[in-house]
């Protein structure tokens, strides 16, 4: 009697529950295949760079910054791909000459003077070159300031304006381009970043800072396109250098200059195109530094930090009291 006792009490799975716990591990499996599967078609992808190369002609790519540095750079070797050049800066001078030496190449460029870390002059601007020029198909945030000194110099005003010409510029101009990209169904977002995004650096407290967020809101974007089931053909590259010979930093070191280089300005900017015809997500220049430098988040702070210590670089700030813009 005791033992039926038992047996009536005993609790009894439902085949619902049995058709759930199946249907879990059902998909357990197929979820760890569809990752292998990714991670196989990934590093082919890498070994033997299947990616198409996309085309740029007769795109319309806007570059930030274009002035000089970087931006200048990319404008030109965008141009030499036979894209229609928009050249926005605070230096209007600066995007003149770039523009004019871009026609006298045989290529399209359309200057503009534009305070991008206001969003109203980004708004106006912008309607400004949809109404001339047409859709921006390519969008590269490159422009961005560097302090590079101690956190206790950074004076309230520096820090304000790092943040909304390296962080919240992004926002104006994304915001404003992105919705026709949904509309046309097509287009591609660049943000150049900086190593810095990918760990805390010596003196760049307030940069490393915007650098970590344009990171979090490239990621973010690109989920928010996979939401509207447009990830293929919407896309996002974000470019992580370590330093390059512009002279924001003013004061550039390295121990082991084959491993950790200055960055050449030419150099740079070939990556950054070249990841862009491949549709690249995340790409360090060199691009080596990409793996090495996730893995070391695995580890503890100090191994970084002796890391660092160890190839010294840029271990010097800046000297001058003035922002340098890349």
């Amino acid at each position: 009697m005791k033992a039926m006792t038992n047996s009536a009490h005993k609790p009894v799975a439902t085949a619902q529950e049995k058709c759930g716990g199946f249907s879990t591990l059902r998909d357990f499996v197929i979820l760890v295949g569809s990752i292998l599967w990714c991670l196989i078609s990934s590093a082919f992808s890498v070994v033997f760079q299947t990616k198409p190369k996309k085309s740029l002609k007769e795109e319309i790519v806007l570059v930030t910054g274009a002035a000089n540095g970087l931006g200048k750079e990319l404008t030109l070797k965008f141009a030499k791909e036979g894209a229609v050049l928009v050249l926005w800066d605070i230096d209007e001078k600066g995007i003149q000459n770039v523009s004019s030496e871009i026609k006298s190449r045989g290529g399209a460029a359309h200057a503009y003077l534009c305070d991008i870390s206001d969003n109203d002059q980004v708004q106006q601007v912008g309607k400004r070159v949809q109404q001339e020029v047409g859709d921006i198909s390519i969008v590269v945030n490159n422009a961005g300031i560097l302090q590079n000194v101690l956190f206790t110099d950074l004076d309230p005003a520096k820090i304000r304006k790092t943040l909304e010409v390296n962080v919240l510029s992004h926002f104006w101009i994304n915001r404003f381009f992105l919705p026709r990209m949904i509309e046309n169904g097509k287009g591609h977002i660049v943000a150049t970043a900086s190593v810095a995004g990918l760990q805390g650096w010596l003196y760049l407290t307030d940069y490393s800072a915007s650098k970590f967020a344009i990171l979090g809101m490239m990621e973010s974007l690109e989920e928010d396109m996979r939401h509207l089931g447009l990830s293929d053909r919407i896309h996002f590259t974000t470019v992580c250098p370590i330093t390059i010979n512009t002279g924001m930093n003013q004061n550039p070191t390295t121990r082991l200059p084959s491993l950790v280089p200055i960055l050449k300005v030419e150099e740079t900017a070939d990556i950054i195109v070249h990841a862009i015809q491949r549709n690249e997500r995340l790409v360090t220049v060199p691009r080596s530094l990409l793996h090495p430098l996730l893995f070391l988040r695995l580890f503890p702070r100090k191994v970084a930090q002796l890391i660092f210590d160890f190839v010294e670089y840029n271990q010097l700030p800046n000297s001058q009291e003035k922002q340098n813009s890349l």
